[in-house]
């Protein structure tokens, strides 16, 4: 039977080119659609993370005040020494903050971006080295050994994929290193992803109570409780405050867990996004079940003549439904193609600092979870315009229908049918582009929000002293560098530019979609 309802379903379609097409390209965009929103909402809120029992990683900071974001917090490293110290309820702290480094590793020198970590930094995360070994105590000290770990796409570019590079000597900002590791190719760290991890050696202002630029992530201990956990930190919060009050007055302790932290403000954007697409494939089921009801009216005849000749109701509505999944998959076939077209699209219109935070997003694309996706909204969308029509067919009185054939008109009540169908296919698509709209409105008011400042004519860049160049004052942090009057000159060169109105610097720059 199955065999049979193809072969007709398919000489069906040979036989209406123009109304296949229609049909067809109708499902590809709404299929499509869908399919490349919910690849990328699959890698930003679904896809499980690369590190062990995610669901005990919480990510805190300090504040000031109320914040937009949990991404604009951060802890002074200080601060965060003591959380180590006292906290029970976590079974470690990790911090971790960017870095620029000089690489020559024999070619041409070129500048490479790296992420100091305290050396318990991946065995927090629960993440096995590739190949080679871990950060060890110690190599956080400034007298330890320079080491360093790449990661699995800096190793196979600029490593060329050597197995024998753990022991290799490179120069970063002049300084012999010592690689140690590679990191598998499954790891990325969203907030702050980087080809080259380095040990953190927080000197001078680095080391001062009231700057806070260090990211802390945290694992539960087993049995403890995120709520337990929080009011553990309130209190080692307050008494820090107490005892400095010049420094933490007025701090609060920031807790998140490590998903919402990752996603941030994308969350939002990418529901509505899903929501409006969703309405997109409704207005095409709608507008297919039209004109397929519309077509199953035209076949009247060809119906009551399979009928008096034997055809039972449940074998011209499976033949319907047969006809109505091949359709959709053969749209979800195309839609899959647009789908990938339309993840490309998607990503190039996210701004790259979003990406860098949100690494895996890159990789977004078709996978088995997409795949089984695409399978349910096909086979969705052909019982949402296919089961209608063929309930409708299978109604009519063979009697009533050869007779209204024989006078050469319809009857009344398939008039009263094609008038309906006019106007349910014009309200139903009136309401789903309604809500489409609000949807696209909510999509315009999340990406032109008020970020409290003005992003226009705002330049921002990094600049990188060498360490070795610009060494820091250990012994009394709060003196002034080298480094510090570089930034003073620079300030006020930069400052005297002609077209330059006015200049700051900051150790951590405002996040903004402009």
């Amino acid at each position: 039977m199955l065999i049979q309802n193809l072969r007709y379903a398919f000489r069906f379609m040979r036989q209406n080119p123009g109304f296949t097409a229609v049909i067809v390209l109708t499902l590809a965009l709404g299929i499509g659609a869908n399919t490349a929103i919910f690849s990328v909402v699959y890698s930003a809120l679904l896809r499980p993370l690369p590190y062990r029992n995610p669901s005990e990683l919480l990510f805190l900071g300090e504040a000031r005040g109320q914040i937009s974001s949990p991404a604009d917090v951060a802890a002074s490293y200080p601060d965060f020494k003591d959380w180590q110290r006292s906290s029970k309820t976590f079974q470690s702290f990790a911090g971790y903050g960017g870095d620029a480094l000089t690489l020559d590793a024999g070619g041409e020198p070129k500048l490479a971006l790296a992420t100091s970590v305290t050396p318990n930094f991946f065995s927090t995360l629960g993440v096995k080295l590739a190949l080679g070994r871990d950060f060890v105590d110690g190599e956080d000290q400034p007298d330890g050994p320079h080491v360093a770990i790449l990661n699995d796409a800096f190793w196979r570019s600029d490593f060329g994929s050597r197995p024998d590079v753990v022991g290799t000597t490179v120069r970063f900002d002049g300084k012999p290193v010592t690689i140690v590791g590679v990191l598998p190719r499954s790891f990325e760290f969203a907030p702050q992803n980087s080809p080259l991890w380095i040990p953190l050696h927080p000197a001078g202002f680095f080391q001062r109570r009231s700057l806070r630029w260090l990211g802390v992530i945290g694992r539960l201990a087993p049995g403890a409780a995120p709520d337990q956990a929080k009011a553990e930190m309130e209190g080692i919060n307050a008494r820090l405050a107490k005892a400095y009050p010049k420094e933490n007055d007025a701090i609060s302790v920031v807790m998140t867990p490590i998903r919402d932290r990752i996603v941030g403000k994308i969350r939002p954007l990418l529901l509505v996004l899903l929501g409006a697409v969703g309405f997109v494939l409704l207005i095409a089921c709608a507008n297919v079940a039209n004109l397929l009801l519309t077509r199953s009216i035209a076949r009247r005849k060809e119906f009551a003549v399979r009928s008096a000749l034997g055809a039972t109701r449940t074998d011209l509505a499976s033949q319907l439904l047969t006809e109505s999944l091949l359709l959709s998959f053969v749209g979800a076939a195309i839609g899959l193609i647009a789908a990938q077209w339309g993840v490309s699209l998607l990503l190039s219109a996210i701004p790259e600092s979003q990406l860098i935070a949100m690494p895996y997003l890159r990789s977004a694309g078709v996978s088995f979870p997409v795949l089984a996706f695409l399978c349910f909204i096909t086979l969705l969308t052909a019982l949402v315009f296919g089961l209608v029509p063929a309930i409708t067919a299978t109604r009519s009185s063979v009697n009533d229908i050869l007779k209204d054939e024989t006078r050469g008109g319809t009857s009344s009540s398939h008039a009263r049918l094609r008038g309906s169908l006019v106007v349910v296919e014009i309200a139903v698509t009136l309401i789903l582009l309604v809500a489409g709209s609000l949807m696209l409105q909510s999509l315009n008011a999340l990406l032109r929000g008020n970020h409290g400042f003005d992003p226009h004519n705002v330049l921002t860049f990094d600049v990188n002293l060498p360490a070795s160049s610009y060494p820091s004052d250990t012994d009394n942090p709060d003196n002034d560098t080298a480094a510090d009057n570089f930034h003073r000159e620079f300030r006020l060169r930069l400052r005297d530019t002609p077209g330059v109105l006015i200049v700051a610097s900051t150790s951590i720059v405002p996040s903004a979609r402009h």
